[in-house]
């Protein structure tokens, strides 16, 4: 059987759902073992996600590192579905299905032209209205909560409450980097008692948001001197989580690139939504979750090509030497 390129199986699905020619087919980047194809056509342009057909593993098997930072990309459309309630702007989906090799389960969308805010918000570290208009909308998706915490698909909560959960993944990375010897054994040491003192005085929220769990992903493109948030984007990857969690996620997305968020992120984010009172007392705790995560991809050799790894391997060791010294 011939073998299938993710230029191959985008342009099948594009004949075979929208009855056209592919006229130029680009690649946006990689998915979850799969690719991501922008497609221009006589009827418009359209995006294809093709994401690895490798089911995850039942939610009552799941490692808790997965259930606290993971993906499932099977959640594509519950989490849809829920957004779409709340009227927050969201790409038109024309069909979802697998490969005809059932290799690969596509999403066929709409091209929202425009910047990615993950990529570009550093950049515009001083506009003020792109990070106001971002708040607004990150807010804006966080109303939609439940009390239990997970994928959206779940009709009943896990056995094992999100505290415990969350505690028992950093202690796994923790462990992961004591084994790899990414930091010395003094720093170690530090990290273990900084988590146990903050278990000790660990506050569960009173509900859960649905979120991205790296931060607000979107597309937005400018006015004039105004932003418009056009799409929510990585829909699959939303669950509902905790809010201090992801909004600390958005937060050192800035701070890796030596920025800061402005005071106008959260001006719009509380035009929408209140902040969990506790936020403040918990912020170095989930930022040392994400950079623990992060030093162990950086300094994997064996997960792709990192740009720079190095490089950002040395900066998250002196961001949670930073945290744990403060």
């Amino acid at each position: 059987m011939e073998k299938q390129t993710p230029e191959k199986s985008a342009s099948r699905i594009i004949t075979q759902e929208l009855g056209v020619k592919a006229n130029l087919i680009e690649s946006l980047g990689m998915s979850i073992g799969g690719a991501v194809m922008k497609i221009e056509t006589e009827k418009g342009i359209f995006v294809v996600k093709l994401i690895a057909n490798k089911s995850p593993a039942p939610i009552i098997e799941e490692d808790v590192s997965d259930r606290v930072y993971g993906g499932r990309w099977t959640e594509f459309q519950p989490a849809y579905d829920a957004m779409k309630k709340v009227n927050l702007p969201l790409p038109t989906v024309h069909a979802t299905g697998y490969t005809e090799d059932d290799s690969q389960y596509f999403i066929l969308m709409d091209y929202i032209a425009g910047e990615s805010v993950r990529e570009y918000m550093s950049e515009a570290a001083t506009d003020e209205r792109l990070h106001y208009v971002t708040g607004q909308t990150f807010g804006k998706l966080h109303t939609i909560t439940r009390e239990y915490q997970g994928w959206v698909s779940m009709e009943t909560p896990y056995g094992v409450p999100w505290g415990e959960a969350f505690f028992s993944a950093l202690h796994n990375q923790i462990t992961e980097i004591a084994d790899k010897d990414h930091l010395p054994n003094e720093m170690i040491i530090k990290l273990r008692t900084f988590s146990d003192n903050q278990k000790a005085h660990w506050v569960e929220p009173e509900n859960f948001v649905l979120s991205h769990l790296d931060g607000f992903q979107g597309i937005a493109s400018k006015h004039g001197e105004d932003w418009l948030i056009d799409s929510v984007i990585d829909i699959e990857d939303h669950q509902f989580t905790d809010q201090r969690f992801v909004l600390c996620g958005h937060e050192l997305a800035m701070e890796a690139e030596g920025s800061k968020l402005p005071k106008s992120f959260w001006a719009g984010y509380q035009s929408s939504k209140d902040i969990d009172p506790t936020f403040e007392q918990s912020r170095s705790l989930f930022k040392l979750y994400y950079l623990s995560v992060w030093l162990c991809v950086f300094r994997d050799e064996s997960i792709g090509n990192i740009p720079n790894r190095d490089e950002k391997a040395e900066n998250t060791t002196r961001m949670i030497k930073s945290l744990i010294s403060t």
